[in-house]
């Protein structure tokens, strides 16, 4: 029964973005520029970390062009295969090396940063023992944390965000925008702090149903809208310092079956291998004939409105996409709200398709693996709406029953 005076949207399923994972109502897209670092940024994240309210990588993640999150569900036994071989490791330790103090051609090229609590970063460390490996370095901050939510147990101790613009300001003073990252880590504060102050004022709001099965409303509400999207790049060298460049991009517009399929011409030197060009499903002349990056942006461009909703399966692919080409505002990245959806998603997504046994049908006018990729991606979503309809129908079905 509901209780007279509950206002009609009481009820409402939080909406939630599927880019930051916050809240709409505290959304911060909009608000973290995209600022140009050099450095390249890898962040080894506990797996409680990625979905938290108050977890602040979730700004380095939009803010920085060169960035990489890695989740550590469990230890592993070496590091990741694109992590850089001369990557150091911020983190400080009785044998760590001050940033501010070291000579320019000392400084490195790559940090990695581990992003959690500072007994989760500890676990992160001791469970993984090619972090100890590294060269350590660290910082001896000018001021204290400015992290307000969370207590850190010395003055010395800084948010992951704030240790990654420390470290940035040290490594490349002349960058610019850094103190916007930090203004934003500060609006994030703000309003959860607002929040909630707002919500120990009143009693306790009624508890919300999940809408459409925990799967976020758009996919549902809005399929005439729905892209799915994948893609190709060209090998990088060892360093992992040349930029991503895509080489096959692929996209479907869900409803109608519009297709958008671009080949690109590798650049100079990083030309697939034959076993590459075999891995991926795609002939090597379709590269050699390719168009230009230019050409790309401009024929997506075309292709995408500014009300689609781009769906791809992790969040490398919309940052990847997000920088090569652009994307309109509304993203969905398909493993967090799929998890969300079935409270789990672990693995690739071609094992989860065939875990759930999912009718895929793959395009006719769509090859390789990227375009058996998107095919994937379209069944899933299509898997999840009849989930999400089904259970809709016996919600309304036990709500008439006298």
């Amino acid at each position: 029964m509901i209780p007279s005076g509950t206002p009609q949207n009481a009820f409402e399923a939080r909406a939630e973005c599927y880019r930051c994972h916050k809240p709409q109502l505290t959304c911060i897209c909009g608000h973290v520029d995209r600022i140009a670092n050099r450095t390249g940024v890898w962040v080894m994240q506990h797996p409680r970390e990625r979905f938290h309210p108050i977890g602040t990588a979730r700004i380095a993640r939009l803010g920085l062009s060169k960035v990489h999150v890695e989740v550590l569900h469990s230890p592993i036994s070496g590091p990741p295969p694109a992590l850089p071989l001369g990557a150091g490791l911020l983190y400080p330790h009785a044998h760590a090396r001050d940033l501010s103090t070291l000579p320019a051609d000392e400084r490195p090229e790559n940090l990695i940063v581990i992003d959690g609590t500072w007994s989760q970063a500890h676990t992160v460390y001791r469970d993984n023992p090619w972090l100890q490996q590294r060269p350590h370095y660290q910082l001896t901050p000018r001021r204290p944390s400015r992290y307000r939510l969370r207590k850190e147990p010395t003055a010395q101790c800084l948010s992951t965000i704030e240790a990654i613009v420390e470290a940035l300001r040290i490594l490349e003073p002349d960058t610019r925008g850094l103190d916007s990252l930090l203004a934003s880590f500060d609006a994030m504060i703000d309003r959860q702090l607002e929040l909630t102050k707002k919500h120990q004022r009143g009693p306790r709001q009624p508890s919300t149903p999940r809408t459409h099965r925990g799967a976020p409303r758009c996919l549902i509400e809005q399929a005439k809208n729905l892209v799915a999207v994948s893609f190709e790049c060209a090998p990088r060298d060892r360093s992992g310092r040349d930029p991503l460049a895509l080489v096959h991009v692929v996209a479907l517009r869900v409803a109608t079956g519009e297709v958008f399929e671009h080949f690109v011409r590798p650049p100079e030197g990083r030309f697939p291998r034959p076993l590459h060009l075999k891995h991926m499903g795609i002939e090597s002349t379709r590269l050699e004939t390719g168009a230009s990056q230019q050409e790309l942006s401009a024929a997506w461009q075309r292709f995408v409105a500014d009300e689609d909703i781009v769906v791809a399966w992790n969040q490398s692919v919309l940052d990847a996409l997000e920088s090569a080409v652009g994307l309109p505002q509304q993203q969905v990245h398909l493993k967090s709200a799929f998890r969300s959806h079935a409270k789990r998603a672990r693995g690739s997504l071609l094992a989860l398709v065939q875990q759930l046994r999912l009718d895929v049908s793959p395009h006719p006018n769509l090859v390789g693996r990227a375009g058996e990729h998107v095919a994937n991606i379209v069944a899933l979503l299509r898997h999840m709406q009849a989930e999400s309809r089904s259970s809709a129908t016996r919600r309304e079905a036990r709500q008439q029953r006298p």
